[in-house]
């Protein structure tokens, strides 16, 4: 068969392939492949091949990942979305991986994507450090640590964490240092973004953070110290009424005061950037100011949490996504006390697989990790109690 790309005639084609990423190295023999294709045709099927060896036919988004269904045309863009799992051996090395997609009128579109496979590391896209699970905000739209034991990091575990997931073995591209609490409330906060400036081997170093707690001092420490690389303010509503409705015990005009001083002060030396949940409200002239200002804005839909019902005063509408999880696939987490979770979204540490002190988490990683993924990827989410009622697309 032809492998080149081909241009359809009288047929309106767009697609994506979200993963696997271009060059993507992965660590196991899991194939894991997500996008979308649409055209005007219809499509009736989405064929992958590994190095010219078909290897399976992708199924059409709400569809069980075992059965092999025939798409049907489109009427919406969104409906269009394809998932592919399938365990295959693949020596180390680079892979191409083919899209062949036959539309309703019979023709063909390939799309190719190559890889690399190195089953000698761990590749985790992204590692969360949780400096602290107290919160000083009680907001209406986060499920909060739930009964879980309240603390702080401390030091030692914050090095022994950097020192697992720096280790050559282990390729980590982002460390997030936040999952629920505020991380500025942590009392040596300033001393552990020092540490991160000062470190040979730095990943990419993001915080998020509600703004509030947002001093001169700790503004001066994450701009001079060079620990961290970006910065996300959490600013839900966009305008006064609805982020005070929303954010119980912040006051608008106090944050945005804030984060326009550490704007100013940055001058660009850390990347911005504002997480908003999308409430349906139009934006405020100040809101709209910081939007200009900062890097990127990230504007986000609700989601249940893992499919927690904690939520009060909150219309969440809660569909379950059967398909597998792409923090199970890419994320860890390190709660302050040492433990690993599998999942940012799992504020209750209702995933826990190990602890840091006890078990490596390269050994986390390949091991319980690497199961409950194969076991969402073959139709069983449902059978995993953090992810059975979880709406997280």
């Amino acid at each position: 068969m032809s492998l080149d790309n081909s241009t359809i005639n009288n047929n309106r084609i767009l697609g994506n392939v979200e993963l696997p990423s271009p060059m993507q190295i992965l660590d196991s023999d899991d194939i894991f492949c997500r996008g979308w294709y649409y055209s005007n045709e219809g499509i009736k099927s989405i064929e992958i091949f590994i190095d010219t060896t078909k290897i399976g036919t992708a199924v059409q988004e709400g569809e069980r990942l075992d059965l092999k269904t025939v798409f049907s045309q489109y009427k919406n863009i969104e409906k269009a979305g394809f998932v592919f799992y399938k365990n295959v051996f693949l020596d180390n090395g680079k892979h191409t991986i083919f899209f062949r997609v036959v539309y309703g009128n019979n023709e063909l579109f390939y799309e190719s994507r190559d890889i690399i496979v190195d089953k000698t590391v761990c590749v985790i896209d992204r590692v969360n450090i949780e400096l602290t699970n107290y919160c000083n905000l009680k907001c209406l739209w986060c499920a909060g640590s739930g009964d879980r034991k309240k603390g702080f990091m401390d030091f030692n575990t914050f090095t022994r964490a950097l020192d697992q997931i720096l280790s050559d073995n282990i390729i980590v591209h982002e460390i997030h240092i936040y999952i629920v609490g505020e991380s500025l409330l942590h009392p040596d906060f300033c001393k552990f973004v020092e540490f991160l400036g000062k470190l040979q081997k730095k990943q990419k170093i993001v915080l998020v953070t509600n703004a509030t707690l947002l001093s001169d001092l700790i503004m001066d420490c994450i701009i001079t110290s060079k620990g961290l690389d970006v910065i996300q303010f959490s600013v839900d509503g966009g305008t006064k009424e609805t982020f005070e409705w929303l954010r119980r015990g912040a006051k608008w005009d106090d944050t945005i005061n804030k984060i326009n001083r550490f704007l100013e002060k940055n001058n660009k030396c850390v990347k911005t950037g504002l997480i908003t949940i999308d409430m349906g409200a139009h934006f405020n002239e100040e809101f709209k100011k910081i939007v200009e200002q900062v890097d990127f804005f990230d504007f986000r839909s609700p989601h249940n949490w893992t499919g927690q019902d904690e939520l009060k005063d909150f219309n969440l509408k809660k569909i379950f996504n059967p398909h597998p999880c792409k923090f199970i696939q890419n994320n860890l987490v390190i709660l302050w006390n040492g433990d690993v979770t599998l999942c940012c979204a799992d504020l209750h540490g209702r995933g826990v697989i190990g602890n840091i002190y006890t078990k490596n988490i390269k050994d986390l990683w390949r091991g319980e990790r690497l199961s409950i993924f194969r076991k969402q990827a073959s139709g069983r989410k449902k059978e995993i109690d953090l992810c059975k009622e979880c709406s997280i697309p």
